[in-house]
C-alpha cells in the first residue's frame, strides 16, 4: 500500500498501543502497590512508568509493519520463513492466552472481593 494511504500514524496509534497496555490488570497492579505500602501518587507514578517503558518495545516491533503496511506477524513469516516462524508465531500466541488468563484472575478477583462480604453477611 502507498504511503499517502496508510492511516496508522503513530501519533493516531497511540490511543491504541496505551489501551493495550493500560487496562485493568494496571489498575489492579496499582491497587496491589497500595496495599503494599505505597501510597497512591507513588502506585500511580510507577504504574504509569511501567506502562510507559512498555510503549517501546511494542513500537520498535511496529517500525517494520508502519514502512511496509503490514502486521508484524506477516512480516516475521517473510523474514524467518515459514518454518522459522514458528517460534514467533507460539510466543505470540502464548502471550495473548497468558494476559487472557491474567485479566480473568483480575477479574474473578474483583468479583470475589466485591460480592465476598455481601454473601457472608447474608448467611450470618
Amino acid at each position: 500500500m502507498p504511503p499517502h494511504n496508510r492511516v496508522g500514524r503513530p501519533n493516531r496509534m497511540f490511543r491504541l498501543w496505551f489501551a493495550v497496555t493500560a487496562s485493568v490488570v494496571s489498575v489492579a497492579l496499582g491497587a496491589r502497590l497500595v496495599a503494599l505500602g505505597l501510597n497512591v501518587l507513588e502506585a500511580v507514578l510507577s504504574t504509569l512508568l511501567g506502562i510507559i517503558l512498555s510503549f517501546i518495545p511494542v513500537g520498535i516491533g511496529t517500525l517494520a509493519g508502519q514502512r511496509s503496511g503490514q502486521p508484524t506477524m506477516v512480516l516475521s513469516r517473510a523474514t524467518f520463513a515459514l518454518v522459522g516462524n514458528i517460534l514467533p508465531a507460539a510466543l505470540a500466541v502464548l502471550v495473548r492466552v497468558v494476559w487472557g488468563a491474567v485479566l480473568a484472575a483480575v477479574a474473578g478477583e474483583t468479583v470475589g472481593t466485591v460480592a465476598g462480604p455481601a454473601e457472608s453477611e447474608q448467611s450470618g
